[in-house]
């Protein structure tokens, strides 16, 4: 099972990003971006990759004994990843809150203690962001700059966390399935 750890975002903001993404894609005459799909907009907190069952049953028991309170986050900024608009590799909703940095890192400790992991966290750190679509190199190679839409748009949407989910991740030709495996709530 390819599973990973999410923050996935209500209904009513992921709405709002996919009008985002719209208005995005409206800046390109030949668009050279594979947008996520809006049932698969979520915060990555942790990528484990292929799991056996009972390692998964393990992980559900682990991630259970994790306290928090709801939270509020922030998002705050929608950016190229690099910010260089001709070395783009992705177009990101960057996030921020505190209190998501202290459960990932939570989230973190319980993945490195595990026995039946071995998970390395990674070497980047944590950046909160929701990734609203890819860049095809080619594609975006095939453009001058002057057709790249600057892209440093600020947005002011905030959502309260209130769970973070175990979810599978099925690779399908027409892109990503993604499958709550669990859900853990934040009371």
């Amino acid at each position: 099972m390819r599973v990973f750890i999410a923050l996935n975002i209500p209904p009513e903001i992921k709405k709002k990003l996919l009008k985002c993404q719209e208005e995005i894609k409206g800046l390109f005459d030949y668009d050279p971006v594979k947008w996520v799909k809006g049932d698969c907009i979520h915060i990555t907190l942790a990528f484990l990759g292929t799991l056996r069952e009972r390692d998964v049953e393990s992980l559900k028991e682990d991630l259970r004994k994790i306290r928090k309170e709801p939270f509020e986050v922030f998002l705050n900024k929608i950016t190229y990843v690099p910010p260089e608009r001709r070395k783009a590799k992705m177009i990101w909703v960057k996030g921020e809150s505190k209190e998501l940095e202290t459960l990932q890192k939570e989230i973190e400790k319980v993945l490195i203690a595990s026995n039946y992991l071995n998970y390395l966290p990674d070497e980047r750190g944590f950046t909160p962001h929701i990734t609203l679509g890819r860049v095809r190199k080619w594609d975006l190679q095939r453009l001058s700059t002057s057709q790249i839409p600057i892209l440093e748009e600020e947005i002011n949407l905030s959502f309260k966390a209130e769970s973070f989910e175990l979810m599978e991740s099925k690779l399908k030709k027409g892109g990503p399935e993604y499958k709550i495996v669990s859900s853990f709530s934040l009371k």
